[in-house]
């Protein structure tokens, strides 16, 4: 393909892309936009910090990486929101010594799920 061809065929793509951004919003199936993500949030109505979080499907023998990072913490009045795939899950809420604050086993998640700690 000479370069000609090349930057017509290039132009092209992108103005189906800026095209397609105005395309209407598919509707969402049973487990979230387009077969996608389903949301978890955390609501901390508790008076201690939420430092580290774990959510980890049922089927898992362990916690898993915390999701908060090293830096993030959920004060209390505060709330954040995980991106999971749907199915089922384990959740653990702990302080800043990692001592724990709420567990809750066996979750079914399709689309959202609002886990308040009280």
């Amino acid at each position: 393909m000479n370069k000609r061809a090349y930057l017509i065929a290039l132009a092209l793509l992108v103005l189906a892309g800026v095209a397609c951004s105005f395309c209407p919003f598919i509707p969402s199936g049973p487990s979230g936009p387009l077969g996608g993500k389903a949301t978890i949030t955390l609501v901390n109505n508790s008076d201690t910090p939420v430092c580290f979080v774990y959510i980890s499907p049922t089927t898992s023998d362990e916690w898993g990486d915390d999701w908060l990072g090293t830096t993030e913490i959920i004060d209390p009045g505060g709330q954040r929101i995980f991106e999971v795939d749907p199915g089922t899950y384990d959740m653990m809420a702990t302080d800043c010594d990692d001592n724990e604050i709420d567990t809750r086993w066996e979750v079914e998640v399709t689309t959202s799920y609002t886990w308040v700690i009280d």
